[in-house]
């Protein structure tokens, strides 16, 4: 209850309550029933992932979450409140995470994001557009094609509405070594 009132009145967080929820992230379970909690997993992710120790906390939360998902205990779709809090609060260490594989192993985690996004949206969407740049800019050469491969790049389109690129899709189009590669 705490967490909710702080955070609807942008109160600054509490560092105990951010330490504690940053060791009940690292010992959650996820099973297929996580579906209605994601929004309050959401706003226990949120202040315990920020500060010094939120990337390694996110950084094991993210692995314990797609081993869950491995062993079919949780489906991607069902953790869309804490995806989208773990992209919104270390971006660019879950890129990195995304991206640490080989090629097959980066094309699972491709799939298990589009699998997240089929129900509320794609979790990436929350990067900010340069942030989504800044990272990408570390590697031209693979990570502007990885970002391509992740983002929503284009919205509306349904119901008579002019379907439009978001804004990452610009952002990488413009800003791509090779812009053919990426809109492809």
């Amino acid at each position: 209850m705490r967490l909710y009132s702080d955070h609807d009145q942008h109160r600054p967080t509490d560092p105990e309550l951010a330490a504690a929820g940053r060791a009940l992230l690292a010992q959650l379970p996820f099973s297929h029933d996580d579906r209605d909690g994601s929004f309050r997993l959401q706003l226990v992710a949120k202040p315990a992932l920020t500060g010094a120790e939120g990337p390694e906390t996110a950084r094991l939360v993210w692995r314990n979450l797609v081993a869950a998902i491995v062993r079919q205990e949780t489906y991607a779709f069902e953790q869309q409140g804490l995806l989208k809090a773990l992209f919104s609060t270390q971006p660019a260490l879950l890129l990195g995470e995304v991206t640490a594989g080989d090629e097959d192993t980066t094309q699972q985690m491709f799939r298990l994001l589009r699998d997240a996004g089929r129900v509320d949206g794609n979790p990436v969407d929350v990067i900010p557009a340069e942030t989504l740049l800044a990272w990408c800019r570390a590697a031209p050469s693979t990570r502007f094609l990885q970002a391509a491969a992740i983002i929503t790049a284009v919205t509306g389109g349904t119901d008579g509405a002019a379907a439009q690129w978001t804004s990452s899709a610009h952002a990488l189009l413009g800003k791509a070594p090779d812009r053919a590669a990426v809109l492809d």
